[in-house]
């Protein structure tokens, strides 16, 4: 990143592991080189925690966009993001079992900001009604 200042736009999809104070240093030095970073797409990357809401709050000020779907985030991290990222202007992030973030982190945004909930209860439900020969309308049933 230090060699590509200028990228607006990174995605980092479907990364294993677990979470890391090297990698989150390696990942806030990447954003402050990032100075005109305006979408960051993170889904499925279990090892992105509330400390890397943290950073992308400190460092990535001019942010628009953020998916966090299927990341290990809670609302608190996302009040970090909510305060300080304020041109954000959409987020995207799972809700239901297993995630730390409920119905009410759409509170801590600005009315102006669209807050995708990924509930993955309800898909998680959807899956086994069909699995076990329910069926169903998916559109129909959120």
């Amino acid at each position: 990143a230090a060699h590509c200042p200028n990228i607006t736009e990174l995605t980092i999809n479907n990364c294993n592991g677990r979470p890391s104070t090297l990698i989150l240093a390696a990942f806030t030095k990447m954003l402050a080189s990032c100075a005109d970073l305006c979408r960051l797409d993170m889904q499925s990357c279990m090892f992105v925690t509330d400390d890397y809401l943290v950073a992308i709050a400190s460092q990535a000020k001019h942010i628009t966009s953020l998916c966090l779907t299927e990341c290990s985030v809670s609302d608190a991290g996302l009040a970090h993001v909510a305060k300080h990222c304020t041109e954000l202007k959409d987020i995207s992030c799972s809700t239901g079992e297993g995630h730390l973030v409920t119905e009410k982190c759409k509170l801590l945004f600005r009315i102006e900001v669209t807050v995708e909930l990924d509930n993955t209860d309800a898909r998680n439900a959807y899956i086994a009604t069909n699995a076990a020969g329910g069926g169903g309308d998916f559109l129909g049933f959120f």
